[in-house]
């Protein structure tokens, strides 16, 4: 039987052997509980930290403020200045929402099953990997990518995205599967288009 330093258990042999390297890894005793540090939210518009307790309407407000925000959450109706800035917020906030792929409306609950689909049934639109050291090129613009799946993640977030117009379309004649972006007009008073979410 050997002793713990630190909460003064008695175990056995083996159970200290496993108790001590716990302990050498993290620095603390695994009886007691090790405190995490609070995630640090930061604003998808300008990714700037915000500091402990400043809440992001606040934020908004404040390091925002007489830009008319005209993009809208479609899950929390948050409103941001940016698509961009909507997108990210979707992404951070709404994690446990379905993925959905708009080359094939196929949808996911995990981002790395996402990619590997785009990866595996659609290089004809994205283009088939490449062997390394050769860079990958995205089909859309004139970036390069050292791995195959950064440029897929590349090609998610920049260029599979539909955007569907409805200045002259009713509402009940719209169907967005999976979460997307309201767009507002510059009054703020008219929707007059939806984006997905990559």
């Amino acid at each position: 039987m050997r002793k713990c330093d630190q909460c003064h258990e008695a175990l056995q042999e083996q159970d200290y052997a496993v108790h001590k390297e716990f302990l050498d890894k993290n620095g603390i005793c695994p009886k007691k509980k090790l405190k995490r540090k609070p995630l640090k939210q930061s604003c998808p518009e300008c990714g700037e930290g915000l500091v402990d307790g400043e809440q992001m309407p606040a934020h908004l407000a404040q390091a925002h403020s007489g830009v008319n925000p005209r993009f809208q959450c479609s899950e929390c109706e948050f409103k941001l200045i940016t698509l961009q800035g909507c997108r990210k917020h979707y992404r951070m906030v709404h994690r446990g929402a379905p993925l959905t792929c708009v080359l094939c409306k196929e949808t996911f609950s995990k981002e790395f099953m996402f990619h590997q689909h785009l990866a595996s049934f659609h290089t004809e639109a994205l283009g088939p990997p490449t062997n390394p050291p050769l860079p990958v090129h995205c089909k859309f613009c004139d970036a390069s990518f050292p791995v195959y799946m950064e440029m897929i993640i590349h090609a998610r977030y920049s260029h599979l995205v539909q955007t569907i117009d409805i200045t002259s379309t009713q509402l009940e004649e719209v169907t967005m599967i999976g979460g997307h972006v309201v767009e507002f007009g510059e009054d703020g008073s008219q929707i007059v288009a939806l984006h997905t979410i990559p």
